[in-house]
């Protein structure tokens, strides 16, 4: 007697991956989160896994089994987040993501 979760779709992109740890790095550095204690991309990305994924899945929080578009939604909600609570605006990084890759 063995419960099996199988999960259809395509899981992350590395171009969505190395975004999200270039967009991580930005807000500690040129966003301002060490004024917040947030001093390493990997402890921000488990602080804000466990804040929002928590809140879905009740369990343990990860990313790396997202679908594309719910690690879409995911980092949406991130940036919502660290924007609202932080108030920190994080346009300016968007902009230079646009100009550098548009």
């Amino acid at each position: 007697n063995e419960i099996v979760t199988l999960k259809w779709g395509s899981v992350r992109t590395l171009s969505q991956n190395s975004l999200w740890w270039v967009y991580l790095t930005w807000c500690i550095n040129e966003g301002g989160l060490k004024e917040h204690g947030h001093f390493f991309p990997e402890t921000l990305h488990d602080n804000l896994k466990k804040h929002l994924l928590s809140e879905e899945k009740k369990d343990d929080a990860t990313t790396t089994d997202l679908t594309k578009l719910e690690f879409s939604q995911f980092f949406e909600k991130a940036d919502h987040f660290i924007q609202e609570f932080f108030e920190i605006d994080t346009n300016p990084f968007w902009d230079e993501h646009k100009e550098r890759y548009a």
